[in-house]
């Protein structure tokens, strides 16, 4: 006698639902990094106690800076009234203030954010991402002189 279909199919679910892989590759023990959930790169600060992800978009002559968590999976906000970035180059250097960016979407205003943004017509012909954030404050914690590099703009 064979069992109803119902049995079955039942059956045949319930093993579909074992462990699912794991989404991101193993690392060696002590070895991990972060992803940037925006595309850009990551600039650590601290003992990864959290991160500014930034973005520079070329074509709109666009610098984007997100606060992140120690792990880059969480917004942060703050309620800095701007953000200074210092871009070098060869033997130039753009000196930026990002305007905090305020979103209906998440309920983020402009002292309370976790998004600073500028455009500037200069960011047009730079060529990368590399610089220094002069002092940064997040979560209640403040950062001076952290140098980046690395990173090429976004196209």
């Amino acid at each position: 006698m064979r069992p109803p279909v119902w049995v079955v199919l039942a059956l045949s679910l319930s093993a579909c639902g074992t462990a699912d892989p794991p989404l991101h590759h193993p690392q060696a023990p002590g070895e991990h990094d972060h992803l940037a959930p925006h595309g850009g790169i990551l600039v650590e600060l601290g003992e990864e106690f959290a991160h500014v992800e930034l973005l520079l978009e070329r074509e709109e002559g666009a610098l984007t800076a997100w606060l992140l968590d120690g792990d880059a999976e969480r917004a942060v906000r703050s309620a800095a009234p701007g953000l200074e970035v210092v871009l070098v180059q060869a033997d130039a250097q753009l000196i930026l203030n990002l305007a905090p960016v305020a979103s209906a979407l998440t309920g983020e205003t402009s002292g309370d954010t976790s998004q600073f943004h500028v455009v500037d017509p200069r960011l047009e012909t730079w060529s990368g991402v590399e610089g220094r954030l002069p002092r940064i404050e997040i979560l209640g914690s403040v950062f001076e002189g952290v140098v980046f590099a690395g990173g090429h703009e976004h196209e």
